[in-house]
């Protein structure tokens, strides 16, 4: 089973959604199974967004990796399909997303990013997917 997760800048164009949901359903048509989207900024947003309407054509499972533990209802915490990974439990708040995103990578065999300057997080696990 293939699997995919998403890395992008807390602040994103609308714009980018079609493009977004075009490469999203392309990884399905190649069999992708499976995807990892985090619980931050509007790139997250649309990647949820775009989830959630392919889910009712397509099959296959996504997962909303939450960083911390959900304390009141939002977005992210009420998608049924929200896990929030054991292992991030003990870790410091400050580290909570990085920990979470080395989570999703090691479990992806693809990653989408949205990346328009070298700095921030999401460019720093852009750049070690790369590696990878």
């Amino acid at each position: 089973m293939s699997s995919c997760t998403f890395f992008g800048h807390s602040v994103c164009p609308s714009e980018i959604y079609d493009k977004l949901r075009e490469q999203i359903i392309i990884l399905i048509n190649r069999g992708i199974s499976e995807f990892f989207v985090g619980d931050r900024g509007e790139f997250d947003v649309m990647v949820l967004k775009a989830l959630r309407e392919l889910k009712e054509e397509y099959t296959f499972n996504y997962q909303v990796v939450l960083a911390y533990l959900p304390k009141e209802s939002g977005f992210f915490s009420d998608d049924p399909n929200s896990v929030f990974p054991e292992e991030l439990a003990c870790v410091y708040k400050r580290f909570a997303i990085d920990y979470r995103n080395n989570y999703m990578l090691k479990r992806s065999d693809y990653v989408i990013t949205y990346t328009p300057y070298p700095f921030g997080g999401a460019a720093k696990f852009a750049e070690k997917a790369r590696r990878q």
